[in-house]
């Protein structure tokens, strides 16, 4: 794991809406700090936010919520991270290129207090997949446009998605878009012809230059 992966991780955060857990990443541009993660993690009559670091979970009162197809870019006004930026753009992206996504999925048998620490600070899970498809514009419903073949838990929504290019001169190491949802198609799940929702290897994610687009824009600060 190089540092700037490792710089990653100690960005990611559990979080907790009215709506459920999911996990968000911090990002600092000009003086100000900002929270990314998925858009549908927040009702729109309702904006509650806490996020888990210091050992404890940390409440942002009537949280900023700004947000574009299901990315969601939050102000916060106190540090709960390092200050160097996190290297981000979707540029460059290759059909069956290989990335990371980092998360605290739910349902599983450990709880985040139990997870590995630095600092006071939960390490969220490490997943391995692909870029399966970018798609030319956003999917059908708007949430979503790119696809990785890989599996992941409720719980990994709001997940910075990283690859890591040793040939490239500027960084090697980049967030690329974030989780946004899993696939679950109907399955047939006996010889009768019920039927399930199944997991179907494939999540869909938002390239991360829209989350950009709207901090360059709050901040007045060029990326």
């Amino acid at each position: 794991m190089t540092l700037a992966t490792l710089g990653i991780l100690q960005r990611t955060y559990p979080i907790r809406t009215n709506l459920g857990s999911a996990t968000g990443f911090v990002r600092e541009v000009g003086r100000m700090q900002y929270l990314i993660t998925a858009a549908h993690m927040f009702a729109e009559e309702r904006r509650e936010l806490s996020i888990f670091f210091d050992g404890t979970w940390n409440s942002v009162p009537h949280a900023e919520i700004h947000k574009t197809f299901d990315i969601a870019v939050i102000p916060l006004h106190d540090s709960a991270h390092d200050t160097d930026p996190i290297p981000m753009g979707s540029d460059g992206m290759m059909l069956g290129e290989e990335v990371q996504f980092f998360g605290f999925p739910q349902g599983l048998p450990w709880d985040i207090s139990e997870l590995a620490q630095w600092e006071k600070r939960s390490i969220p899970v490490t997943k391995r997949g692909t870029i399966a498809a970018c798609l030319s514009g956003v999917a059908s419903g708007g949430n979503f446009d790119l696809v990785l073949d890989a599996v992941a838990w409720p719980g990994f929504s709001g997940s910075p998605i990283v690859v890591s290019r040793p040939n490239e001169s500027e960084s090697k190491v980049k967030v690329i878009g974030i989780v946004t949802g899993l696939s679950y198609p109907n399955a047939p799940a006996s010889d009768d012809g019920d039927h399930s929702l199944v997991r179907a290897g494939f999540v869909q994610a938002c390239k991360i230059d829209s989350a950009l687009e709207l901090m360059k824009r709050h901040s007045g600060t060029a990326l």
